[in-house]
């Protein structure tokens, strides 16, 4: 025993001394993902919430994928990835809260040649009839087909097929707020704009004359942009194509926008209106122009609308250098105007008794909703915003905010020091902080969640120029500082199209048996079949009801040795997927008549009455299938896991295979050798179990003490241990 110990004393020696040169990286399949929930997400110890907490991982923090296959598990009805953690790949984390790095851009966000006609407005109504009950509210930039004109209204259909009615002044034509001259092209493409600009800009200047654009170039490129930007924007929708997931980030239904959505919002053209091109205006205050009344006609009808509150704004808009107008629109914006919004009412007890960390919040005031978010105290952003004026959280100058006009005062301070002389002096760049050389990193430092708020901000504030201007409105002076980004997209971004983007298959078959190792995305299979095959019957099943496929039926192989079969499945949204079957000849037809340990000599594993091994970490199903199919292809291979269930991906030590024949069926119990844990993946924790059964202090048994015998001696002793650990440090490969 005493020898016994010393062995093994000496090879933990080795491996403490040999793991600090493993390169994790080479171990695993690197690919980077990023925590996107603001309360960070737990890593765990296997596929579900039942399953040990390891460490919560901050909002931003990254990791590494093992791969992108998503593991089922209870808690986390999208799956759970798999991850590398401090040189472990024994972790889990929930993917609805990871964004992974998106690689192929283009086929994540959706664009269209042309448009005809849009809404022009955020949350625009649709009614059943003309001035009928309400169906819905749809967003700024939808597309819509105009079916007929009744008076004031248009009837629509919108969102896949749906139809309704809508105020016809909602509507814009492309025709309408686009024109052509090729002499100001050229202006505007020697200012630096590019080509998808030129005919809504020409529009603008032909109309507001005075009007001046300026092209901001952020040295970004788009698909970059819209890649960063992801988790970091909300949206209230119940549509699934406009959220990433249907996890609820803030009260009342609000959720993350999806990666098509942040891209329309994202992307300048689609600013380029009269009404909304007001996202992009400077927002320093003008003296001639920011006045009293256009401050009082922001608030109309509401309790600010006194001289005593626009004096207020107006005098922090000249100590600040910060548009007023701006100022009100974003209180207007956030629901300052409302008499009973808890907060601004200073008197939080009465409204909903709100404290934070036990502390009353009675008696301040946040008109801007600074640092108003839900934490780990609160589950209300009202409450934390409220926090945030009294001084329990972030530090703000001038609080405890508990007076309406320090809200208001010292609030615009926070804005005009904090963003617009940051570089962050349009409100867009609030919301995305993405131009050149800004004071904050580059995706930080935003002002709000809500992605939508640059249009409608930029909708408030048209209006209350138009009507404080009158007739001069058209010949007024603005300044719009522009966004122009590397790569843009030469088509038109869009929304994405409502309905089931589901195009996945749940099963595929040949002559009514499934292909061995199928699964949903794996997207391309051989299939080996006998010499004289004429005909095969393909068959497919989508999961959604709403998805159609093509490319299934009888086949027609004839003389050919090989030919692919093409299964595309659409989704309800239009969204294609392509499976692919390449059906191969072989020579072989006869040999299912020998037995199947007479097959067995012929292939590249070892068997014996129980168990199948031979077989390196990482083969998948489908490369054992093929192996055994394109010798003998007549062989039924049925491949499961250790509860009976059919299998996909990496086999497993405890996996089983099941071959037929004519004649004979024989069940084997597949071994990795070194996979002692039944993951099928060798590291540290498989060293572990060979050390604990080795010292006697938890014996492994079955399949599981198969993989131990590395060597095929019989035995499990340390140069078992030594070779599982040279495999895991790429000295030798096990089999």
């Amino acid at each position: 025993m005493l020898k016994k110990l010393i062995n093994i004393i000496l090879i933990i020696t080795i491996l403490i001394t040999n793991f600090v040169y493993i390169d994790v990286n080479a171990l695993t399949t690197t690919i980077t993902a990023t925590v996107n929930d603001s309360d960070g997400v737990y890593l765990r110890k296997g596929p579900g919430t039942n399953y040990g907490k390891e460490k919560l991982l901050s909002y931003g923090t990254s990791v590494t994928l093992v791969s992108t296959d998503k593991h089922k598990g209870t808690g986390c009805s999208d799956g759970f990835y798999q991850v590398n953690y401090n040189g472990s790949t024994n972790y889990y984390v929930c993917s609805t809260y990871v964004s992974v790095k998106v690689v192929n851009y283009d086929n994540n966000y959706y664009t269209t040649a042309s448009w005809n006609a849009r809404v022009n407005e955020n949350y625009a109504t649709v009614r059943k009839n003309p001035n009928g009950t309400a169906i819905e509210k749809i967003y700024l930039g939808t597309d819509v087909k105009v079916l007929e004109t009744t008076g004031d209204w248009v009837k629509i259909s919108y969102y896949n097929n749906r139809t309704g009615y809508i105020l016809k002044r909602l509507v814009s034509y492309y025709s309408d707020v686009t024109s052509t001259s090729e002499a100001y092209y050229e202006e505007l493409r020697s200012l630096g704009f590019p080509e998808s600009y030129l005919p809504f800009l020409t529009y603008l200047h032909k109309k507001y004359p005075n009007w001046i654009f300026k092209a901001d170039k952020t040295n970004k490129k788009f698909d970059v942009v819209i890649n960063n930007e992801l988790g970091k924007n909300y949206i209230q929708t119940t549509e699934n194509t406009y959220r990433t997931s249907n996890v609820v980030k803030e009260n009342p239904n609000w959720y993350v926008a999806s990666l098509p959505v942040v891209a329309f919002f994202i992307d300048p053209t689609n600013y380029l209106t009269e009404k909304n091109i007001f996202a992009f205006e400077e927002l320093t205050y003008d003296k001639e122009s920011h006045t009293k009344d256009m401050i009082k006609n922001v608030f109309a009808g509401t309790y600010l609308e006194t001289d005593e509150y626009a004096g207020y704004f107006l005098g922090a808009a000249e100590k600040y250098n910060v548009s007023p107008i701006h100022l009100a629109s974003r209180v207007k914006q956030e629901g300052g105007t409302s008499s009973t919004y808890a907060a601004i009412t200073g008197t939080a007890t009465s409204v909903s008794n709100l404290t934070y960390r036990g502390k009353n919040l009675d008696g301040y005031y946040n008109y801007y909703n600074i640092g108003a978010y839900e934490d780990s105290y609160t589950n209300s952003s009202v409450t934390r915003g409220l926090a945030a004026a009294a001084g329990i959280v972030d530090d703000n100058e001038g609080t405890p905010w508990d007076t309406r006009e320090k809200a208001i005062v010292y609030g615009a301070k926070f804005i005009a020091q904090g963003y617009i002389a940051k570089k962050q002096n349009t409100l867009y760049y609030q919301k995305f902080n993405t131009a050149y050389n800004a004071y904050y990193s580059p995706y930080t430092h935003q002002y709000m969640t809500n992605i939508i708020a640059p249009s409608s901000e930029s909708l408030e504030i048209y209006s209350t120029y138009k009507e404080a201007y009158g007739t001069n409105f058209n010949n007024t002076t603005f300044t719009f500082l522009i966004p122009v980004y590397e790569d843009m997209p030469s088509n038109f971004t869009s929304h994405p199209i409502i309905g089931d983007t589901n195009n996945d298959l749940s099963s595929l078959k040949v002559n009514n048996n499934l292909i061995q190792g199928f699964d949903s995305d794996v997207l391309e299979y051989n299939y080996y079949i006998s010499s004289d095959t004429k005909t095969l019957d393909v068959s497919a099943t989508a999961e959604s009801s709403k998805a159609t496929i093509s490319g299934v039926g009888t086949i027609t192989i004839n003389d050919e040795l090989e030919k692919e079969v093409s299964i595309i499945v659409t989704s309800e949204t239009g969204d294609s997927k392509t499976y692919k079957i390449t059906f191969i000849k072989t020579s072989n037809d006869n040999k299912e008549e020998i037995t199947i340990d007479d097959i067995l000599k012929n292939i590249d594993v070892k068997v014996n009455d129980t168990y199948m091994s031979g077989i390196v970490e990482s083969t998948t199903t489908n490369t054992l299938n093929d192996s055994i199919n394109k010798e003998y292809p007549n062989v039924s291979i049925n491949i499961t896991d250790k509860d009976g269930k059919t299998k996909s991906g990496i086999l497993k030590t405890g996996d089983k295979i099941t071959l037929t024949t004519k004649s004979f069926t024989k069940t084997y119990v597949i071994v990795i050798k070194g996979d002692t844990n039944g993951d099928g993946i060798i590291n540290a924790l498989d060293l572990l179990r060979i050390q604990k059964h080795i010292l006697n202090y938890s014996k492994l048994t079955n399949e599981y003490l198969e993989a131990c015998d590395t060597n095929y001696d019989g035995t499990v002793n340390a140069v078992d241990l030594l070779r599982i650990q040279k495999h895991i440090l790429k000295y030798i490969k096990l089999k």
